[in-house]
């Protein structure tokens, strides 16, 4: 997947660093707590992101799919928000592709 990423939008680290510490087991509550923030407004392009840099990085398939499963239950609460927020999501080349309709909700904005 990577070759076909050519947009230049920024991928918080705060995302990496959460999901470097599921794949490996080290601190994730902590981690959780320190990057809350960043977590609750991911976007699904983010999301497709942060699982192709792992690969990228040297995870083996076996070792982000059995991490995946973790990493997105933490993202939906994000995608929720998007989702509940009227932003569509369409397939386009297997893809997910946003089109904005309304503005970005943020963790504050919605009930827990």
């Amino acid at each position: 997947m990577s070759e076909l990423i050519t947009n230049g939008q920024h991928i918080p680290e705060g995302l990496m660093t959460f999901a470097r510490a599921v794949m490996t087991h080290s601190d994730v509550k902590n981690t959780i707590t320190r990057h809350r923030e960043v977590i609750d407004r991911v976007t699904p392009w983010q999301a497709m992101v942060v699982l192709d840099k792992l690969l990228a990085e040297g995870f083996s398939v076996g070792e982000v799919k059995a991490g995946v499963g973790k990493i997105l239950n933490m993202f939906h609460r994000g995608l929720a928000v998007l989702q509940s927020c009227g932003l569509a999501v369409l397939q386009s080349c297997g893809l997910a592709v946003l089109r904005s309709c309304a503005p970005i909700m943020y963790a504050t904005d919605y009930q827990t």
